[in-house]
């Protein structure tokens, strides 16, 4: 991430699941404020990547912001689960 500035990463599960754990750098926008959110906060040159807890809300919140035109995104297969299963790190 920090060799790519344009990169976001974005946790769109509840605030308190992002306060419990969440990838270092995450920017915390639960599902249902991306719409509302995404013009203040995403750029739409930005490279996003969405994850929730295992990817069905991740896919839901790119499929959103492709109806607003944007289009360099992606969702983690598997999301978060899949992430620290792996054994990546966690921010607690």
């Amino acid at each position: 991430m920090s060799a790519n500035p344009k990169l976001k990463l974005v946790d769109v599960r509840s605030k308190s699941e992002y306060q419990t754990s969440h990838l270092a750098g995450a920017i915390s926008i639960p599902l249902e404020e991306v719409k509302d959110r995404a013009v203040s906060e995403l750029g739409k040159d930005d490279e996003i990547v969405f994850y929730c807890h295992n990817g069905p809300m991740g896919d839901q919140a790119a499929r959103t912001l492709v109806g607003m035109g944007y289009r360099n995104l992606a969702n983690m297969q598997g999301g978060f689960n899949a992430w620290q299963a792996a054994g990546y790190p966690v921010v607690q």
